[in-house]
């Protein structure tokens, strides 16, 4: 049986909140994920959880008690992750002093994750990689038994909304993405991409699609650097474009490079100040062009600062985005009222779930509380004499009535059309009728399943 008292929530940093300097200090693997979601759901209580970690937000998103000491102070949540993750640091309080957290509950936190999913929320919006992170984070969550019946439900209808906005607002026409933005800066600083030699180091997809965008301006030279050759290899071979090299070749070839693009996975910044520095001296300071989308960033911030460098991040990348011509093209009111609807539905399927449990606690009282006093009423006065067929009569009455006043109860609640009167109603007549703490078992008893449709 699923505790009335819960809420829904989400508390996160994005791009729209929360420069790349503080955002690539929360970015975390798969791994600690997995590793840190027991950890937050017994520090703060919470009933079930998942976390959504990209390089553009780290959302937390789960189910808690009313109540809850960090409802009031949602941060909480972050500087606890955070501290996870740096348990080595020295000094975290400039860190924890200057981050700044967005936080939603119930219905604002449905749309939010909705909104999130859709894409309506990210740095370019229709992008698609944003369906699979949302996918690994579920996958993460059940890894770490952290995922519920709430939130894996929710789950389900955010990919439901997802494929609905997507068909019905064609979000995928653009085929908007990071990568994409990457080269067409690249594009606004070189008037003359065919001459140019581009060199992409990493090989993931960010790396794949900017390589393949970038074919339809027929550089000079392209360089495809990885860790590993035979993966930089595989990469040209499938894309038909570049030459692959191993990293210990980098240096070289950023001799060689006019316009850089990175997103390779490293704790580590993989170009140091003093490496570049280097470069640049060889280079006879030939200007580089690098554009560094990779969180935690590839590039040491300081290379900015490197005369003839011109280093730009996801924050520079922002800066080129109109909105309001996005917003436009895909019709952001129509998505809207389809996120607007499908959450007002969850949510009424959230609601239920508490009027059935009140129902449930107010149906056991009426039935210790009749049997209670048929069974007085029974070994005394006028009643004893009953015979065992008027007894049965008596008891099948009994629960005639209780049904009824069950029945009247639970039909105004529902009739309720405002969600906070309902969700008052039902929470009062569980505090009124509840019989003790282990009414309020959680997740789902095996008999206590819950129907609904979204």
């Amino acid at each position: 049986m699923i505790d009335e008292n819960l809420i829904i929530f989400s508390v996160g940093i994005s791009y729209k909140n929360t420069c790349l300097d503080f955002r690539e200090q929360l970015v975390l693997s798969s791994d600690e994920v997995i590793a840190f979601l027991p950890s937050l759901k017994s520090k703060f209580k919470l009933q079930e959880v998942f976390c959504l970690s990209t390089c553009n937000r780290l959302e937390v998103y789960g189910i808690c008690k009313k109540g809850s000491e960090f409802i009031s102070h949602p941060l909480m949540l972050l500087r606890f992750l955070f501290r996870l993750k740096n348990k080595n640091s020295q000094d975290t309080s400039l860190f924890l002093d200057q981050i700044r957290a967005a936080s939603y509950f119930q219905i604002p936190a449905i749309e939010h994750l909705f909104r999130v999913v859709s894409s309506l929320d990210s740095l370019c919006v229709g992008e698609t990689q944003i369906t699979k992170q949302f996918k690994d984070a579920i996958s993460y969550a059940i890894k770490s038994h952290t995922l519920g019946p709430i939130l894996s439900r929710l789950s389900q209808c955010a990919l439901f909304v997802n494929k609905r906005v997507r068909s019905k607002m064609m979000i995928n026409k653009k085929q908007i993405s990071i990568s994409h933005l990457a080269i067409d800066l690249a594009e606004k600083v070189h008037s003359q991409m065919h001459r140019k030699a581009f060199l992409f180091i990493g090989a993931g997809k960010m790396i794949k699609i900017a390589l393949r965008y970038s074919k339809k301006y027929n550089p000079k030279e392209v360089f495809v650097v990885n860790r590993t050759k035979t993966t930089a290899t595989k990469i040209v071979k499938d894309i038909g474009c570049g030459q692959a090299f191993s990293m210990d070749k980098l240096e070289h070839l950023l001799e060689r490079a006019d316009i850089v693009i990175t997103c390779a996975g490293s704790a580590k910044p993989l170009i140091t100040f003093e490496a570049l520095r280097c470069v640049l001296k060889k280079r006879k300071n030939k200007p580089i062009y690098i554009v560094d989308i990779a969180v935690p960033r590839n590039i040491e911030p300081s290379c900015n600062n490197l005369e003839s460098c011109y280093l730009f991040n996801l924050d520079d990348l922002q800066n080129m985005i109109d909105q309001k011509s996005n917003q436009d093209d895909l019709s952001f009111s129509t998505s809207s009222e389809i996120i607007k609807k499908r959450s007002q539905s969850f949510y009424s399927w959230f609601l239920r779930l508490n009027t059935q449990n009140a129902v449930k606690y107010f149906d056991n009282y009426l039935d210790i509380l009749f049997m209670k006093e048929k069974d007085r009423s029974l070994h005394r006065g006028a009643l004893s004499t009953l015979s065992n067929e008027q007894q049965k009569a008596l008891q099948d009455l009994l629960r005639s009535i209780s049904s009824k006043i069950l029945s009247d109860a639970a039909a105004k609640i529902q009739k309720e059309n405002q969600p906070f009167v309902r969700e008052q109603l039902a929470l009062s007549l569980s505090e009124l009728f509840a019989e003790s703490e282990k009414d309020n078992r959680y997740p789902f008893a095996p008999s206590s399943s819950v129907e609904g449709s979204f």
